[in-house]
């Protein structure tokens, strides 16, 4: 997208360093954990028209929460035949050549073998140990996928709040906190605050609101890791202190937001390399243009 910002600038309708330009490349990062550098033009012209769908009010939230969406997809995938299983390790790719025909699975679960295709969606780190090891043709391709750049993680802080008193007519169900606007790229920058309950009261009881703080792609996992290795107490230690910047952000908004607070979880890189299995907890590959 940055190139089409560059014909624009080069032909006068768009100031060059301007703060709409800085704003694009926030809104840019907020999708992919990249400013408009790395960022698809197809992207950036969705959101654009996402933003201003009628009765969103900037954003659009799945009715009923994201828990809606695992429902419909398990519904569509049994409704033609299909079988789900959870808790299922898949350990290795099963290759007929070069092409993906089944998966090993852990424990007592053994083989699965596809009718027709395989779909991966786990990240291209995590698919590369997949490959099977004891192929040495596939050395090349497993070294590849490894060598991806990617981006860096999560910061989560989820709250539910007791709501009484606020006047939730003058909240939105979205905002963005910027510390600056010199880097919108910047670790512990950019903070996207999701009040969906306005849009869905459904969500949480009465008289409670439910809300998700995250810093989207501009957490480091290093330190996650080696508070980790220092012990429990280390890492809830850098939890509570890398959050602040989460509450702060709130804080503008709601500033007596950690007296409300009933349940407040936070979610670090660490959570994520855990519970999604991606390696370093990534957002995801900075995409290499032209790379295949």
């Amino acid at each position: 997208f940055s190139e089409v910002l560059d014909d624009l600038e080069e032909q006068g309708k768009l100031r060059k360093g301007s703060w709409l330009r800085k704003w694009l490349d926030a809104l840019a990062f907020s999708l992919s954990g990249l400013d408009c550098t790395g960022t698809t033009t197809a992207a950036m012209a969705f959101t654009m028209d996402e933003l201003h769908w009628p009765g969103t009010r900037g954003l659009a939230y799945p009715k009923g929460g994201m828990g809606s969406v695992i429902d419909a997809l398990v519904k569509a995938v049994e409704r033609e035949g299909g079988e789900i299983r959870t808790g299922v390790t898949v350990e290795e790719l099963i290759l007929d050549g070069r092409r993906a025909v089944g998966v090993r699975c852990g424990g007592a679960k053994g083989e699965i073998r596809a009718k027709e295709s395989v779909v991966c969606n786990a990240s291209i780190w995590d698919s590369a140990k997949l490959l099977p090891k004891d192929d040495p043709l596939l050395d090349e391709m497993r070294a590849d996928w490894q060598d991806t750049p990617m981006t860096r993680s999560y910061l989560h802080l989820h709250l539910g709040l007791d709501a009484t008193g606020l006047d939730l007519a003058k909240l939105e169900p979205h905002y963005t906190a910027m510390a600056h606007w010199d880097d919108v790229t910047a670790e512990q920058n950019m903070v996207a605050i999701s009040n969906p309950a306005l849009l869905d009261p459904s969500l949480c009881p009465p008289g409670k609101l439910i809300l998700h703080l995250y810093g989207a792609g501009n957490e480091p996992y290093g330190i996650w890791e080696e508070a980790k290795a220092k012990g429990r107490s280390e890492y809830e230690a850098l939890k509570e202190a890398r959050a602040e910047r989460l509450w702060k952000s709130l804080e503008e908004i709601i500033p007596d937001a950690r007296s409300r607070a009933e349940v407040a979880l936070i979610g670090s890189p660490a959570t994520h390399k855990r519970y999604l299995r991606r390696t370093a907890g990534t957002y995801g590959p900075v995409p290499v243009f032209g790379r295949f």
